[in-house]
């Protein structure tokens, strides 16, 4: 592929990334604030929330990686007070390294097959499993959604209601770099063109070659050559 068409798809991908963030950037200066109950009522077209009171299912999420290392976390979030089989319209995208240790630990627990083991573990980590916690990140959509991992996620169980929305766990809008990416866009975008035509352009005829030394010139028009 010519380095111009590479120059164009990088342009593309650099002002898609660059146009989202933009718009996220410019809709909400704040996060959207209210409780972990409020939002799953009213469900409000927010990009970037802050959720308090909110409960984060870690023994019923999911996981990348391996169960003694995972790398990401998929984590059903449900308010304080919902009751034991209610539905969930929020999913957390989480790495963040509490969570992953707390739930390496769930792995190995349940790798070893200890029943007594896990159960003082859950005592001594209720606190960290079942405590009310305040939820805080940017709702996936565009180009951040991945439909691969929309898909695994379905499979969390009956407690995930079909529209659910995946929340990038500490994730807010960066004003600064998406202009960067945007002007970086516009860049490529320039500087393609130009490759572009340039290669487009006609090239000047090349004129004949000159005589070499010492050769005979050809003889004038109407001339009579040696006998």
């Amino acid at each position: 592929m010519r380095a111009y068409m590479w120059l164009l798809i990088i342009a593309v991908a650099l002002g898609w990334g660059g146009g989202q963030g933009l718009f996220s950037a410019l809709k909400q200066s704040e996060p959207l604030r209210m409780t972990c109950a409020e939002y799953e009522k009213a469900r409000p077209d927010a990009i970037w929330v802050e959720l308090r009171d909110c409960v984060v299912d870690l023994p019923d999420g999911m996981f990348a990686g391996t169960a003694t290392e995972p790398t990401e976390l998929f984590l059903p979030v449900l308010p304080a007070d919902a009751e034991e089989d209610a539905k969930t319209s929020l999913v957390l995208v989480s790495k963040d390294p509490k969570l992953l240790g707390l739930m390496g630990e769930m792995g190995k627990l349940d790798a070893e097959k200890d029943e007594a083991k896990a159960t003082e573990w859950a005592t001594q980590h209720a606190t960290e499993l079942f405590s009310p916690r305040t939820v805080t990140g940017m709702v996936q959509f565009g180009i951040d959604l991945s439909e691969s991992d929309r898909d695994q996620v379905k499979n969390l169980g009956d407690n995930l209601k079909p529209d659910f929305s995946m929340l990038e766990d500490g994730k807010k809008p960066e004003l600064g770099f998406s202009l960067a990416m945007v002007g970086g866009s516009f860049a490529c975008l320039v500087f393609g063109v130009f490759m572009f035509l340039r290669g487009r352009a006609p090239k000047a005829a090349t004129p004949p070659a000159a005589p070499a030394t010492g050769a005979a010139a050809p003889p004038p028009p109407g001339a009579i050559g040696p006998s």
